[in-house]
C-alpha cells in the first residue's frame, strides 16, 4: 500500500512539471538525490552493471528515426506492429526495444503494445541531444 511519501510523489510528477528553470532544476537535483537515497545495494549493482545500455539502445533509436517520428505525432499512441512499419524494425525487436526505453522513461507505454512520446522523447529527439549521444 502506498504511503502519504509515494502518493505526494506521483502526484507532484503528474501534475507539477516546473516551467521556470531553476525551479526544473532544484527539482531535478532534489529527486535524483532521494532516489540515491532510497537506492538499495541491488538497485546500484543493476544501475552500474547496465549504466551504458541506456545510451546504446538511444542510439538504436535514432538510427531508426524513432524518437522524432514519435516527437512529431506526441498526441498520438502507436501499437508496436505499426512503428514496425514505419521504422522497418522487426516487429518483436522493436517491442524489446520500446519496453526498454519505457523503463528508463525514453517513451511512455500507454498498453501491452503500445507506445508514445514522452518528455524524454522529444528530448532525444531534439539535434543537439542527438549529436552528444553519436559523438
Amino acid at each position: 500500500m502506498p504511503s502519504f511519501a509515494v502518493d505526494s510523489l506521483r502526484n507532484l510528477a503528474a501534475h507539477h512539471i516546473p516551467t521556470d528553470e531553476a525551479e526544473r532544476k532544484a527539482l531535478y537535483d532534489a529527486a535524483q538525490s532521494l532516489m540515491y537515497k532510497v537506492e538499495s545495494g541491488q538497485d546500484t549493482a543493476q544501475r552500474l552493471y547496465h549504466g551504458h545500455l541506456p545510451l546504446a539502445t538511444a542510439q538504436t533509436g535514432m538510427d531508426l528515426n524513432l524518437f522524432r517520428f514519435l516527437a512529431d505525432h506526441s498526441n498520438t499512441s502507436f501499437s508496436t506492429r505499426e512503428l514496425a512499419n514505419i521504422t522497418g524494425c522487426e516487429h518483436y525487436l522493436l517491442l524489446r526495444l520500446l519496453r526498454f526505453y519505457a523503463s528508463h522513461g525514453m517513451v511512455r507505454q500507454v498498453d501491452s503494445d503500445t507506445f508514445t512520446a514522452s518528455n524524454i522523447t522529444h528530448n532525444l529527439a531534439l539535434p543537439s541531444t542527438a549529436a552528444g549521444i553519436k559523438h
